[in-house]
């Protein structure tokens, strides 16, 4: 009896073991000084004691390269679909980081990122990447939707994006973490693990002895910790803020017709990809739009920077601006149409971080006398 008792020792000893559970206390230390890390799309810069992180949101633009744990340009839109070409889609996946094409049947064409059939029936619809399609006719008809829209595939109509794509913020209690999606259509939440918190939007151990200052900007409710509040005699982290301020969506619109007035209840056309420079060895200001396989492209100069105004194809104050568009059936990165005749405003021309505001109109023809108007055009990007 006795030999099988020693014999079965070992397995009690382990199911006790394993029965009990423990939660992890405060650590004396995070990470080593100079290093970095992704949480998700925010990078974490080691603090110089090792008992902090400096967070940098990447934002909608950049994603956190889990190699170096920095921030980096994304090279396309995350979680987009754009059509490259009549047959094929550029799928570009959550963080931005790669785009993979996506080849359509031959009896299919490319529209609003996706593919769909050549012809249709009833009345269909389908949600495009921020456009909605709707089988009318048997054809199908496209309905942009605004900068800070996107196509519901519940009801098939643009609503406001719940979100800014890829950001972070903390609960109130700490305890989790809201993560916007990358396309920026709901939050998702996630616990912290045990013996862990939410700060400035990540979720880390609690560290011995250490008081976080409130890095955000906007409103919080967060107070700084008195010592009544630390528990088992460990000074707790600060209450980290709740609304991160994040910057407006950039904007670059604008109707694209055959006529020199625009039809009624014309939707204009808005452009995902947009980005506003300031060239500064050429005194040009350029504003660029692009959609799919069409681009708009606005040059202004020669200019001062910061210089605001208008600037039309007859004044003498900017007698080398031009406008260019392309419609994606010329040679890549041409401009087949140029603008013969053209008003730009710039309303706001910030510094670098800053916004680029304005309008323009133009009337364009290709080297075959071909007419098109860009018209009711708009911009307001992050500079």
């Amino acid at each position: 009896m006795l030999r099988r008792l020693l014999a079965l020792l070992p397995c009690l000893v382990l199911a006790v073991a394993c029965a009990k559970t423990t939660t992890p206390g405060p650590v004396d230390s995070l990470c080593t000084d100079g290093t970095f890390q992704c949480f998700g799309n925010v990078s974490a810069a080691c603090a110089a004691d090792g008992k902090s992180y400096n967070v940098t949101q990447c934002g909608t633009d950049k994603f956190c390269n889990a190699t170096t744990g920095k921030c980096e340009a994304t090279v396309c839109e995350k979680g987009s679909s754009k059509c490259a070409g009549s047959d094929s889609s550029n799928v570009c996946n959550a963080d931005g980081s790669a785009v993979t094409v996506k080849t359509c049947l031959a009896s299919e064409k490319c529209m609003a990122g996706i593919c769909v059939s050549n012809s249709c029936g009833g009345t269909q619809q389908k949600c495009g990447w921020n456009a909605v399609l709707t089988c009318t006719a048997k054809a199908w008809g496209l309905q942009n939707c605004k900068a800070d829209e996107m196509c519901d595939p519940a009801t098939f109509a643009c609503k406001a994006r719940a979100c800014d794509g890829s950001t972070t913020q903390c609960s109130d209690d700490q305890a989790t973490v809201a993560i916007c999606s990358p396309t920026g259509d709901a939050w998702q939440t996630q616990t912290c693990s045990a013996g862990q918190a939410c700060f400035d939007g990540i979720c880390h151990a609690l560290v011995n002895g250490t008081t976080v200052e409130d890095t955000g900007s906007g409103n919080t409710d967060g107070d700084a910790v008195s010592g009544n509040d630390a528990k088992d005699g460990k000074t707790l982290l600060e209450l980290p803020p709740k609304d991160i301020q994040l910057d407006a969506p950039d904007l670059f619109q604008c109707v694209i017709s055959e006529a020199a007035t625009a039809p009624d209840g014309a939707t204009p056309m808005v452009f995902s990809n947009a980005s506003a420079a300031w060239l500064d060895s050429l005194g040009t200001l350029q504003i660029t739009g692009a959609e799919g396989t069409q681009k708009v492209e606005i040059q202004v100069a020669k200019i001062t920077e910061f210089a605001t105004g208008s600037f039309t194809a007859v004044g003498g104050e900017a007698p080398d601006s031009i406008i260019g568009y392309s419609d994606g059936t010329g040679a890549p990165g041409k401009f087949q149409y140029q603008a013969a005749d053209y008003t730009i405003a710039i309303d706001e021309f910030g510094d670098v971080g800053g916004r680029i505001k304005g309008s323009f109109s133009g009337q364009l023809a290709d080297a075959n006398g071909k007419k098109v108007w860009l018209l009711d055009g708009k911009f307001d990007i992050k500079r």
